[in-house]
């Protein structure tokens, strides 16, 4: 706790090491990617952990995967900020799962208050997304370039200037299945280009 880096101000995990982290708490950091936990081009398994109170002047405030494989199960991210990526960010190839997660009270500057996602697919599996803020677009999910699947997800009760709920850009096509979307304020979904394929879900 209350540590400060460049890069993953509690734990960061970078070139080829491969980082497992259980029943762990990430409290009040700061960084300049990865408030709480950062991996670059690594592996990274999270579960039963909690991330809260951390901060990124760029991107990531609570955990951030760029180019690596991330893999968070049944963690609370809560409270962390950052420019895009509030909760969590995942870019550039990371191969990534979230399941079982709750991600709530995060903010973001820009993207993506609760999960930014750029030029990745990641899956999104029975995760509750819920009152983030992005000053600008998706305050609970931004999607950019990208096909994540979002299965037995409720994203509820976020803020954003637009599209509170989730925001599809530069041709993203999520797939949302048995997923909840719901009284996010000013909107649900805003999307250019594609959009999103939608089965068995409330939107």
């Amino acid at each position: 706790a209350y540590n400060r880096a460049t890069f993953g101000g509690g734990v960061f995990a970078d070139w080829s090491s491969s980082v497992s982290l259980f029943d762990c708490v990430f409290l009040s950091n700061e960084a300049e990617y990865g408030g709480g936990v950062d991996a670059y081009l690594a592996d990274l398994y999270m579960a039963n952990c909690i991330v809260s109170g951390n901060s990124a002047s760029d991107d990531g405030g609570g955990i951030r995967g760029y180019e690596s494989q991330v893999i968070i199960s049944s963690c609370e991210i809560s409270e962390n900020s950052a420019t895009t990526g509030g909760g969590i960010s995942l870019a550039h190839g990371a191969v990534s799962q979230v399941s079982n997660c709750t991600i709530h009270h995060n903010t973001a500057k820009v993207y993506g208050g609760g999960i930014y996602v750029s030029l990745t697919s990641p899956e999104l599996i029975n995760n509750l997304i819920n009152s983030n803020i992005s000053w600008m677009h998706g305050g609970g999910l931004t999607l950019m370039y990208s096909s994540a699947g979002v299965t037995n997800c409720t994203i509820v009760d976020n803020t954003a200037l637009s599209a509170a709920g989730v925001f599809c850009d530069h041709n993203s096509q999520p797939h949302f299945v048995n997923s909840i979307v719901y009284h996010n304020d000013p909107d649900a979904v805003d999307y250019y280009g594609s959009g999103p394929t939608i089965t068995y879900s409330d939107i």
